[in-house]
């Protein structure tokens, strides 16, 4: 939680997201141990229930600062993985390495 900007400003950092999905970013579950867990589920239990991928989530608008932009980071940063994994990863590490 020490990227949420809400917790920072509260001094609640302590915690964390975890996301289990699979390959293709079918959701699968979610569970967040933090202050104010409670307030910041809801995103994923609707995603759960309307069988959203995780991408979906990080493409949302969060009204900011609060926990719930925990969410919307999670993820982001899954969706970023699956991006530079395999051959969009390949090809774009390759653009990367000739321009340096």
């Amino acid at each position: 939680m020490s990227q949420v900007d809400r917790a920072r400003t509260e001094g609640s950092t302590e915690g964390f997201a975890k996301i289990v999905h699979r390959r293709d970013n079918t959701l699968l579950g979610a569970t967040i141990v933090a202050w104010r867990a409670g307030a910041a589920i809801h995103e994923w239990v609707l995603a759960l229930a309307q069988r959203m991928r995780v991408g979906t989530l990080a493409t949302i608008i969060y009204t900011y600062p609060t926990y719930s932009t925990a969410a919307m980071q999670a993820a982001a940063a899954i969706r970023i993985e699956g991006m530079i994994s395999g051959a969009s990863g390949r090809v774009i590490r390759g653009i990367a390495h000739l321009i340096q």
